[in-house]
């Protein structure tokens, strides 16, 4: 998550808050925090498969239309705990245990969990960028495969208070292609 910048941006919070200055665009600085996202929805897909548990992104996303932002979550904040594949829904009860949260097996229940977590740790990132930059942030841009999750763009814009706008679910294949033909015009 992040913003565009004119200029690198280097501070002591922005130091503490682990916001980094990256090279844009037309010479412009990309002033980032690296979030863990959807890698933790992925994980327990790929850990209820083998168990033979057939639920898809796209189910769970339906089944936590109405999640509210209140209820169990979960610290994401780039905590390695959630970073290693492997044994996630067991890292997720370990973590809810911890907040005096009951654990959780059921599918929809943890997706819900994820996606409340996530939101929650968006508004957080926002917020350091905000205190950061000084620039008010009035919505939230959300790009790749995040912009089918309508359960998680809906937790994030209560969460954040924030407009979410989706882009394309390609947009990475898209700008790439788009950087590539803007690099081969200037040679």
């Amino acid at each position: 998550m992040g913003t565009v910048l004119p200029g690198p941006l280097v501070s002591e919070l922005g130091y503490e808050l682990n916001i980094t200055n990256e090279g844009g665009v037309g010479g412009t600085i990309r002033y980032l925090r690296n979030v863990i996202g959807l890698w933790m929805i992925q994980e327990v897909l790929r850990e209820w498969n083998e168990q033979g548990i057939r639920v898809t992104a796209a189910q769970l996303a339906e089944q936590c239309m109405d999640t509210s932002i209140e209820g169990p979550y979960i610290d994401v904040a780039d905590d390695k705990t959630f970073l290693a594949p492997g044994n996630m829904v067991a890292r997720i009860n370990a973590e809810l245990e911890a907040r005096g949260f009951a654990e959780e097996t059921h599918p929809a229940q943890v997706a819900a969990i994820i996606f409340r977590s996530l939101a929650r740790r968006y508004a957080q990132v926002i917020d350091g960028l905000k205190r950061c930059t000084g620039k008010p942030i009035e919505r939230v841009c959300i790009v790749g495969g995040g912009v089918k999750n309508e359960a998680l763009n809906r937790l994030t814009a209560l969460s954040t208070g924030l407009e979410v706008v989706r882009g394309s679910s390609e947009s990475t294949l898209i700008g790439n292609v788009a950087v590539q033909i803007g690099a081969l015009e200037n040679t």
